[in-house]
């Protein structure tokens, strides 16, 4: 079983977002992750990164604001099924498809997998399609989502055995977004890897022990998520795959590790 980390572009985020409290006034340019995953009964996506249109116009796809917000830079091949293409496969190829959540970096490819079975907490999908006002500009984009309805989609309620097997378990972590899940892997070949999506953006959080970015739904959660994630890697010497971290840690982690 092998992990292919993917990247969908890149994002721009303030420090006061990512590590509140902390390095005030910075901002640090961050992948946008998503990872594929080689099972031998499977191929199994986690996440799917920005929709292709925001290579040709984010402002135009997502609003210019939230496009000035978050400053993206992608190129066309960004896409999660040009990336696909350069690893041999076709979307087709791709069995399933774990959404940690739906915010717009992580569900905007949602539509390029129509073959594929879904798993979304059942939480996440009322709160993409009818999201709170609080969390919806910047954070949910319905078209991402327009042409899904009649997609195969699980709904999850809690964590889940996704193969049966025990080697890619569903964690159920709300905090981020209400129905927030983490991805937890157990390679032969490199031990168990985490891949927590946005309840941990970066190894700076489990420096500080700082909740996924404010404001968010359930800041307690996602609080005790950050703690939960560093005794797990205390405990059993877990590698993280981090969704967003810094171009320089991207680079890092696909060079030593699973690229």
């Amino acid at each position: 079983m092998i992990i292919y980390p993917i990247k969908c572009g890149t994002i721009l985020m303030e420090s006061a977002y990512a590590t509140p409290g902390h390095n005030e006034g910075m901002a640090a340019r961050c992948a946008v992750g998503l990872f594929l995953i080689e099972h031998k009964d499977a191929l199994v996506l986690v996440d799917t990164g920005n929709h292709p249109r925001v290579a040709e116009d984010a402002a135009a796809y997502w609003g210019k604001d939230v496009a000035e917000y978050l400053k993206p830079q992608m190129e066309p091949d960004d896409a999660a099924d040009k990336q696909l293409a350069r690893l041999g496969y076709k979307t087709s190829d791709v069995d399933i498809v774990v959404l940690t959540h739906m915010h717009l970096d992580h569900a905007g490819g949602m539509c390029l997998f129509p073959d594929a079975q879904f798993y979304i907490q059942a939480e996440e999908l009322a709160a993409a399609m009818w999201p709170d006002p609080r969390f919806s500009a910047g954070h949910y984009e319905i078209k991402d989502f327009a042409q899904t309805r009649d997609f195969k989609i699980v709904r999850l309620n809690g964590d889940h055995d996704l193969m049966g097997d025990g080697t890619i378990k569903i964690i159920k972590t709300g905090g981020h977004s209400v129905g927030h899940q983490m991805v937890l892997t157990k390679l032969p070949e490199f031990g168990p890897t985490l891949l927590p999506g946005d309840a941990c953006f970066m190894p700076e959080q489990l420096d500080f022990i700082t909740p996924p970015g404010m404001p968010i739904p359930e800041p307690e959660k996602g609080l005790a998520m950050v703690r939960q994630i560093r005794d797990l890697v205390e405990q059993e010497d877990m590698y993280i795959a981090y969704s967003h971290p810094t171009i320089k840690d991207w680079i890092k982690a696909c060079s030593s590790y699973m690229c």
